[in-house]
């Protein structure tokens, strides 16, 4: 909220800078004259952002499934990933993120066994 805040800072300063040639509307992200942003735009700017910080070229897709992959490779359950993907199910995100899930589930296993295994004698 205080980010939303700080950018509605901005947007007034904005509005304010150019008076009269502020186009009024009920839209979040717009142009320096308010006018609502094409909607290609966002992407625009990331390809343009990762260019100049020479990233590997990565779609927003790609961005959002990385975010998913490593949450759920550092152990966050798979019920919170789920809400913050959004998935009306976490079942949805099983299905997607099996991949990930099994890494988890081999290294639970190796975890178990280590307990089970007696450690080899160092002479």
């Amino acid at each position: 909220m205080s980010l939303l805040k700080e950018y509605k800072n901005f947007k007034d300063e904005q509005r304010f800078m150019v008076g009269n040639k502020w186009n009024e509307n009920n839209k979040i992200f717009t142009s320096e004259f308010g006018i609502p942003l094409f909607p290609t735009r966002p992407s625009i700017w990331f390809h343009n952002f990762l260019k100049r910080h020479n990233l590997p070229q990565i779609t927003f897709h790609q961005l959002r499934h990385t975010n998913a992959s490593l949450l759920l490779a550092q152990g966050v359950d798979i019920a919170t990933v789920s809400k913050r993907l959004g998935h009306a199910k976490n079942s949805i995100t099983l299905d997607i993120y099996s991949h990930a899930m099994k890494a988890k589930d081999k290294e639970a296993a190796d975890k178990l066994n280590n307990l089970f295994v007696k450690p080899k004698d160092i002479t």
